[in-house]
């Protein structure tokens, strides 16, 4: 990524055209708008999703599901057991799948590195974990 170039930036920042001092608006170049676009479209892809014209709110998904980790385990219908790499410090761990939240002692149990869900995950599932270390 990188900051405008197009002619009339002002330390690669946009400006707007100001007649007074002759400033000319900020020329939006097609280098620019792809690389900004293929920027945003890594992060959509890096998340899973399958670009969508008819969902606007995909990079909002993709960084709210931005994981500090992905447990480890099959996910195949059967399994329901996950392995993180490190035991979180206790009540700072937050559990997603498919994006949404899950309450410990209801949808999981944690015991050190172990994440056992109350019902095995299905082929497609995504899961995710948060772990906040402050």
């Amino acid at each position: 990524m990188d900051r405008t170039n197009g002619a009339g930036h002002v330390g690669h920042m946009f400006a707007a055209e100001n007649v007074a001092t002759l400033q000319p608006p900020t020329e939006i170049t097609q280098e620019w708008l792809n690389a900004v676009q293929e920027e945003i479209v890594a992060v959509v892809l890096g998340s899973g999703q399958v670009l969508s014209a008819l969902d606007s709110s995909q990079l909002w998904k993709a960084v709210r599901l931005a994981p500090a980790e992905i447990p480890v385990g099959v996910i195949d219908g059967l399994n329901s057991t996950f392995t993180l790499s490190s035991a979180p410090k206790s009540g700072l761990l937050s559990y997603f799948i498919n994006g949404l939240f899950q309450i410990e002692g209801v949808d999981y149990t944690l015991s050190a590195t172990i994440i056992t869900t109350s019902s095995p995950l299905a082929i497609g599932d995504v899961h995710a974990v948060q772990a906040y270390r402050y």
